[in-house]
């Protein structure tokens, strides 16, 4: 999944969220909220990940890691 993909995961869920909120349905928008931060932390370990790569590939072959 990419950046992109996450980001709209989240973006369409945030208008739920919402609405459920409006409506006093409060379950709801707690459930839509928990999907919410499901995502942002599957963001963030993506990033993470690519972070690790970029570094990794960053470093000189043979260069020792601390």
């Amino acid at each position: 999944m990419t950046i992109t993909n996450h980001i709209r995961n989240i973006e369409d869920l945030a208008p739920q969220c919402m609405e459920f909120a409006d409506a006093k349905q409060y379950p709801l928008a707690h459930c839509a909220l928990d999907d919410i931060e499901k995502e942002v932390r599957k963001l963030h370990r993506h990033i993470d990940h690519l972070q690790n790569v970029s570094d990794f590939c960053a470093r000189p072959a043979g260069e020792a890691t601390s």
